[in-house]
Protein backbone atom coordinates (compact mmCIF):
# COMPACT_ATOMS: atom_id res chain seq x y z
CA UNK A 1 0.00 0.00 0.00
CA UNK A 2 2.73 2.45 0.92
CA UNK A 3 4.60 1.88 -2.34
CA UNK A 4 1.46 2.33 -4.44
CA UNK A 5 0.58 5.48 -2.49
CA UNK A 6 4.09 6.92 -2.89
CA UNK A 7 4.04 6.16 -6.63
CA UNK A 8 0.70 7.93 -7.05
CA UNK A 9 1.91 10.98 -5.11
CA UNK A 10 5.12 11.11 -7.15
CA UNK A 11 3.19 10.97 -10.42
CA UNK A 12 0.68 13.64 -9.35
CA UNK A 13 3.45 15.91 -8.07
CA UNK A 14 5.31 16.04 -11.38
CA UNK A 15 5.76 19.57 -12.69
CA UNK A 16 4.76 20.88 -9.28
CA UNK A 17 6.53 22.08 -6.16
CA UNK A 18 5.26 20.85 -2.81
CA UNK A 19 4.44 24.06 -0.90
CA UNK A 20 3.33 22.19 2.22
CA UNK A 21 2.58 18.63 3.26
CA UNK A 22 1.12 16.77 6.20
CA UNK A 23 1.15 13.06 7.06
CA UNK A 24 -1.18 11.32 9.48
CA UNK A 25 -0.90 7.66 10.51
CA UNK A 26 -4.12 6.32 12.04
CA UNK A 27 -2.94 2.75 12.51
CA UNK A 28 -5.54 1.45 10.03
CA UNK A 29 -4.08 3.55 7.23
CA UNK A 30 -2.33 6.77 6.41
CA UNK A 31 -3.45 10.12 5.00
CA UNK A 32 -1.18 12.47 3.07
CA UNK A 33 -2.15 16.09 2.33
CA UNK A 34 -0.08 18.03 -0.19
CA UNK A 35 -0.36 21.66 -1.27
CA UNK A 36 1.08 21.96 -4.77
CA UNK A 37 2.22 24.91 -6.88
CA UNK A 38 3.29 24.71 -10.53
CA UNK A 39 7.05 24.62 -11.08
CA UNK A 40 8.40 28.06 -11.83
CA UNK A 41 5.64 29.92 -9.95
CA UNK A 42 6.36 33.62 -9.63
CA UNK A 43 7.46 34.85 -6.22
CA UNK A 44 4.24 36.89 -5.78
CA UNK A 45 2.18 33.74 -6.48
CA UNK A 46 3.76 32.07 -3.45
CA UNK A 47 1.73 34.20 -1.02
CA UNK A 48 -1.64 33.35 -2.57
CA UNK A 49 -3.58 30.17 -1.81
CA UNK A 50 -2.18 27.10 -3.51
CA UNK A 51 -3.93 26.17 -6.75
CA UNK A 52 -3.94 22.42 -6.09
CA UNK A 53 -4.42 20.30 -2.98
CA UNK A 54 -4.04 16.54 -3.06
CA UNK A 55 -5.44 14.26 -0.33
CA UNK A 56 -4.24 10.65 -0.62
CA UNK A 57 -4.96 7.74 1.70
CA UNK A 58 -4.19 4.05 2.10
CA UNK A 59 -7.36 3.52 4.13
CA UNK A 60 -9.93 1.36 2.36
CA UNK A 61 -12.48 0.54 5.11
CA UNK A 62 -13.40 -2.81 3.56
CA UNK A 63 -14.57 -1.22 0.31
CA UNK A 64 -16.97 1.23 1.96
CA UNK A 65 -17.02 4.89 0.93
CA UNK A 66 -14.43 7.07 2.59
CA UNK A 67 -15.24 10.77 2.93
CA UNK A 68 -13.13 13.87 3.55
CA UNK A 69 -14.97 16.49 5.64
CA UNK A 70 -13.45 19.87 4.83
CA UNK A 71 -14.00 23.60 4.71
CA UNK A 72 -12.24 26.95 4.41
CA UNK A 73 -11.02 29.13 7.26
CA UNK A 74 -9.89 32.42 5.76
CA UNK A 75 -9.39 34.47 8.92
CA UNK A 76 -8.44 33.52 12.47
CA UNK A 77 -11.38 35.18 14.18
CA UNK A 78 -13.99 33.89 11.75
CA UNK A 79 -15.55 30.48 11.58
CA UNK A 80 -15.40 27.85 8.89
CA UNK A 81 -17.19 28.19 5.55
CA UNK A 82 -17.88 26.02 2.54
CA UNK A 83 -15.33 26.17 -0.25
CA UNK A 84 -16.42 27.88 -3.47
CA UNK A 85 -18.36 25.61 -5.86
CA UNK A 86 -15.64 25.81 -8.55
CA UNK A 87 -13.09 24.23 -6.21
CA UNK A 88 -15.24 21.28 -5.14
CA UNK A 89 -14.32 17.95 -6.73
CA UNK A 90 -16.88 15.56 -8.17
CA UNK A 91 -18.81 13.63 -5.49
CA UNK A 92 -18.83 16.59 -3.08
CA UNK A 93 -21.94 17.34 -1.02
CA UNK A 94 -22.70 20.28 1.25
CA UNK A 95 -23.25 19.56 4.92
CA UNK A 96 -24.11 22.46 7.20
CA UNK A 97 -23.10 25.68 5.44
CA UNK A 98 -19.67 25.46 7.07
CA UNK A 99 -18.16 22.40 5.37
CA UNK A 100 -18.55 19.88 2.58
CA UNK A 101 -17.80 16.19 2.24
CA UNK A 102 -15.97 14.70 -0.72
CA UNK A 103 -15.78 10.99 -1.51
CA UNK A 104 -12.28 9.60 -2.03
CA UNK A 105 -11.92 7.95 -5.45
CA UNK A 106 -9.95 4.74 -5.86
CA UNK A 107 -6.90 5.63 -7.98
CA UNK A 108 -4.84 2.45 -7.49
CA UNK A 109 -5.18 -0.78 -5.56
CA UNK A 110 -5.56 0.24 -1.89
CA UNK A 111 -5.03 3.92 -2.72
CA UNK A 112 -7.77 6.57 -2.72
CA UNK A 113 -7.39 10.24 -3.53
CA UNK A 114 -9.11 13.60 -3.88
CA UNK A 115 -7.80 16.51 -5.93
CA UNK A 116 -8.98 20.01 -4.96
CA UNK A 117 -8.33 22.83 -7.41
CA UNK A 118 -8.89 26.60 -7.58
CA UNK A 119 -9.12 27.41 -3.88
Amino acid sequence: RKKACAAYIEKQSQKHVVADQKHYDFGIGEVFLLALRPEGAKEEDKITPVPRVLAVTTMTLGGNDLMLHWGIKAERNRGWSEPPPESRPKDTVTKDGKAVQTKFAEVAQHVRAIEINNL
